[in-house]
């Protein structure tokens, strides 16, 4: 029964997450409204435990090893990644890149100091089970953390909050990574500006090209997001693309047709066949 409803509260959260696009015009909002997200799910989940009697230590250890951790480690992240963009220096993009770069370094730091635990759960040992994932474990058997003092011990064990830290950490360090290849990638094709194509038609025909591509899986076989595929098509067509979530929701919205440029664009690419066969 609590397998079935966390399950379902992290379903609905993460479908709830995955209608923010954190485009740069608003990505603070959205960042904000994330974790609030993550947070209102949390409280749920608490006062679910509140009227919850676990049936046996196996289930205890289950949800605090496996459960409660991947809930934490979202609420953990978006707070964490919401500091460092409120303190990104605007403009040049090397100060950015140097911002990000401090930010590994100094996550990675907090990660080694959580890196017995953290270990512990990709070899997927068991042998400490009993002590890192049941509430009435000996406090007593751990070193100081000062973690334990932020853990309520109602809701968490001191592992499973440190294990969704680290879970934590580990996203948004290669979330930082891609964003510094990203930053990269707009130095070069920057430099390359006088010798780019620019798209002259309207910007929601790019945008709906943009989904359709994403839709159809041609990049990275399948696995680049859209705000990866965005910026590269943005920055290869000097076109600057922002809210194109909004506007993607506009275009599933159309009464007619949904995808009018597709649809176009295929009429067209018919015609000059024909024509150039002769037909």
């Amino acid at each position: 029964m609590l397998r079935e409803y966390t399950e379902d509260l992290i379903k609905n959260l993460e479908k709830e997450l995955d209608m923010l696009s954190f485009e740069d015009s608003n990505k603070l909002q959205q960042l904000e409204q994330a974790f609030h997200l993550s947070e209102v799910a949390v409280v749920k989940l608490r006062n679910y435990l509140d009227k919850y009697t676990f049936e046996s230590e196996a289930e205890e250890i289950e949800f605090f090893k496996h459960i409660n951790p991947k809930l934490l480690q979202k609420t953990i992240f978006y707070a964490e990644y919401f500091f460092i963009e409120s303190k990104k220096p605007v403009g040049r993009k090397k100060s950015i890149k140097h911002h990000y770069n401090k930010a590994i370094r100094r996550l990675s730091m907090a990660l080694d100091q959580k890196r017995d635990i953290y270990q512990y759960a990709l070899l997927q040992e068991n042998n400490m089970d009993s002590i890192y994932f049941l509430r009435n474990a000996d406090m007593s058997k751990f070193r100081p953390y000062r973690d334990i003092l932020l853990v309520n011990p109602k809701y968490d064990t001191l592992h499973s909050y440190m294990l969704g830290k680290a879970y934590a950490w580990v996203q948004l360090i290669d979330l930082l990574k891609v964003e510094i290849k990203e930053l990269e990638k707009q130095e070069i094709l920057g430099g390359e500006r006088s010798r780019k194509l620019r798209w002259t038609a309207p910007k929601v025909q790019l945008i709906e090209l943009i989904y359709a591509l994403k839709a159809s899986g041609v990049f990275n076989n399948g696995t680049a997001d859209i705000k990866e595929i965005a910026n590269t098509i943005g920055l290869l067509f000097d076109k600057q693309l922002t809210d194109y979530y909004r506007t993607f929701q506009e275009i599933r919205f159309r009464k007619k047709s949904r995808t009018v440029f597709l649809d176009t664009m295929q009429e067209r690419l018919i015609q000059w066949m024909e024509e150039s066969e002769g037909l």
